[in-house]
């Protein structure tokens, strides 16, 4: 198990390549099954995985184009309307505006300000 870190601790994790376009067994999410129609997507595996690991490191993480990704990958998009990280009736959009709400609290109590957010995604 890790070691107790007492300060923030940053780790930004590679990512890596779990499913190809010409692996025939895979659920594919929506955004692959899209960009799988787009014949002029012409990138190898390697190029798309330096493409997007180039965008999480420029971004610290959170800024990622997956219009060119035919591959899956530990990082991908949420689904908002689905539920892969919750149970239902909740939604994975509903789970990202409570955890935004919990941080902006925590943010708020630590630094004694009156932060709000009126949009969250």
């Amino acid at each position: 198990m890790g070691e107790k870190c007492d300060a923030w601790c940053w780790y930004l994790e590679d990512v890596f390549l779990l499913h190809t376009p010409d692996e025939p067994d895979w659920v594919r999410p929506n955004h692959v099954i899209e960009n799988e129609k787009n014949k002029a997507l012409q990138l190898t595996p390697k190029q798309e995985c330096d493409l997007i690991n180039g965008q999480i490191q420029a971004s610290e993480g959170f800024d990622v184009d997956w219009t060119k990704a035919r591959c899956l990958y530990n990082y991908h998009p949420v689904e908002f309307d689905d539920d892969d990280f919750v149970e239902e009736p909740e939604t994975n959009l509903y789970l990202l505006k409570r955890l935004c709400e919990k941080s902006i609290g925590h943010y708020n109590q630590e630094n004694k300000t009156g932060v709000g957010c009126s949009l969250y995604l």
